[in-house]
C-alpha cells in the first residue's frame, strides 16, 4: 500500500505543499534503491533453489525497516497536512453554516417584526373599528378611542366619527318626533293615541 502511494501515476490530495513533493522525490529513491533490490535480491535466492539467504530474518527485518524510515516519514506528514487541510475545510463550512444560521434569524426576526407592525398598526385599528360599529349598530354608547394606527386609517375612523354623529342626531330627531306624536301641545299631556296604545291588552 505505502509502494502504490508513492507511485507517480495520479495526484494525491493535499500532496500539493512543496515539502511534502521533495519529501516524497526523497523517499520514492531512498525505498527503490535500497529496500526494492533487497527484497528483488531474497526471492532470487529463493527461487535459486539453494537454501541459502545473504540474511538472516533478523537482519533482513533491520535492514529492511531501515528502509522505511523516510517512507513512515513521508506517511506521516502526509497524513498531517491531509488531516490540517480537512481540519480547514470543515471550519470554512462551519463558517458558512453559523453565517446561514444568523441570515435565517435575521430574516425570520425580520418577518416576525413585520408580522408585529402589520398586526399593532393595522389589524389591531381594524378590530377596533369594527366594534365600534357593531356596537353602534347594536345602538350601545361606543367610545371613540382609537389605537396607534397608520395614516392611512385616519379616514376610516374620520368616517366612523361622522356616522356617531349622524345616529345620536338621527336617535335625538327620533325621540323628538316620538314626543310630537304622543303629546298634546295644548296641555303637554299625552295624547288620546298614547291612551289607546296603553289600553290595548
Amino acid at each position: 500500500m505505502l509502494w502504490a502511494i508513492l507511485t507517480p501515476s495520479g495526484a494525491l490530495p493535499g500532496a500539493s505543499n512543496d515539502r511534502l513533493v521533495v519529501m516524497r522525490a526523497e523517499t520514492r529513491e531512498h525505498f527503490f534503491k535500497d529496500g526494492r533490490p533487497l527484497i528483488s535480491q531474497l526471492v532470487s535466492e529463493g527461487l535459486s533453489g539453494t537454501g541459502k539467504y545473504s540474511y538472516s530474518a533478523v537482519g533482513l527485518t533491520e535492514r529492511y525497516l531501515s528502509t522505511l524510515t523516510l517512507l513512515e516519514r513521508w506517511q506521516y506528514e502526509y497524513l498531517r497536512q491531509l488531516t490540517a487541510e480537512y481540519h480547514q475545510q470543515a471550519d470554512k463550512e462551519s463558517d458558512l453554516f453559523m453565517l446561514v444560521l444568523f441570515t435565517l434569524l435575521t430574516i425570520t426576526g425580520l418577518i416576525s417584526a413585520g408580522v408585529f407592525v402589520v398586526q399593532y398598526h393595522i389589524l389591531r385599528p381594524l378590530l377596533a373599528a369594527r366594534k365600534m360599529i357593531v356596537g353602534m349598530a347594536e345602538e350601545k354608547k361606543v367610545t371613540l378611542d382609537p389605537p396607534p394606527r397608520v395614516g392611512e386609517l385616519d379616514q376610516l375612523f374620520y368616517a366612523i366619527e361622522i356616522l356617531k354623529i349622524l345616529l345620536e342626531e338621527r336617535d335625538e330627531l327620533t325621540r323628538h318626533l316620538q314626543y310630537l306624536a304622543e303629546t298634546d301641545e295644548l296641555t303637554l299631556l299625552f295624547n288620546r293615541r298614547v291612551f289607546d296604545l296603553t289600553g290595548e291588552p
